[in-house]
């Protein structure tokens, strides 16, 4: 073989490994970037998504893009208690993606990405960005304060963006209090079903019509309990089980609908510190007579830390 082979198609080429020189390595496309920023790699769905996930979906080692490779991109656009905005390459979307969480995770628009985190908590009419200043030269800046309006299109995104938030934080909360509900060990969670199924066997059978209760036995004989006994303790610590995770979703779900309801970033913000424990801006809080002058920065009401509900 020769030492280099090369393979034409359209208007790019791709060298692969010469296998002669390394046998053991399967022939593959050669590195997905080679440094150059102006070189197209077939290999790489140049396309990028946008997302917001929740706690634990994606590593954090994916946001080191100092390797500069267009198919490992991965760029931490937004953070908060937890839950982030990433854009990602498509590539690695599509590698990682079929392992996540498919529920904590909310795919977006760049639109919706970009206006949302600008703008969180931007109750104004009108705001400053930073943008090239296309008439820098000697020493002006390279970048400039310009004022852009908050149109309607423009709330709507960040009232969106920070309702998936929100409903993320919420859910995240949750799960990890339904978890500390659960019984303790796995085994234990296990069992769970089999004890409440066994409980009602023998209460309904007492042992009769060929019924068999073989894990009640054993817990009954090991702890020196009376079977009747245990299988209405087992069945009464089940409904309180039950009545307490019908508690736990109903309260997930009205809060998750409080900030559903919400139809500007004004609202969201008062949600945000009624129940996350999140200061409201201190121009809203002016406005609201929430500080000791219109123009003092001192809140006459405590803001509370961490989850409120």
């Amino acid at each position: 073989m020769a030492d280099e082979q090369l393979s034409q198609s359209g208007n790019f080429s791709v060298d692969f490994w010469d296998v002669t020189v390394a046998p053991n390595v399967v022939a593959l496309p050669p590195a997905l970037y080679s440094g150059d920023p102006n070189a197209v790699n077939p290999f790489v769905k140049a396309g990028k998504v946008y997302m917001i996930v929740g706690c634990n979906t994606i590593d954090t080692k994916w946001f080191d893009t100092s390797s500069g490779d267009p198919a490992l991109w991965c760029q931490e656009l937004y953070s908060l208690m937890g839950v982030t905005c990433v854009c990602m390459s498509q590539h690695l979307f599509e590698t990682l993606s079929p392992y996540w969480q498919h529920e904590k995770v909310t795919l977006i628009t760049e639109e919706l990405a970009m206006n949302g985190r600008q703008f969180f908590a931007d109750f104004r009419a009108a705001a400053k960005i930073w943008v090239p200043n296309t008439e820098a030269s000697g020493n002006l800046p390279e970048y400039m304060k310009k004022e852009i309006a908050l149109t309607d299109e423009i709330i709507d995104q960040v009232v969106e963006f920070m309702f998936i938030f929100a409903r993320e934080i919420i859910n995240d909360e949750f799960d990890r209090r339904f978890l500390r509900m659960r019984p303790g060990g796995y085994v234990e969670q296990v069992s769970w079903e089999t004890q409440k199924h066994e409980a009602r066997e023998w209460l309904v059978n007492l042992g009769q019509n060929g019924s068999r209760t073989p894990f009640l036995d054993y817990l009954a004989a090991e702890h020196g309990k009376d079977k009747t006994e245990l299988a209405n303790r087992i069945l009464e610590k089940a409904e309180v089980y039950q009545d307490a995770l019908s508690d736990l979703l109903v309260q997930e779900q009205k809060i998750i609908k409080e900030f559903k309801s919400c139809t500007s970033v004004w609202d969201m913000n008062i949600k945000y510190e009624q129940y996350f424990g999140m200061p409201i801006p201190i121009k809203q809080a002016q406005a609201m007579g929430l500080t000791e002058g219109p123009d003092s920065n001192i809140r006459t009401t405590e803001v509370p830390h961490g989850f409120q509900f």
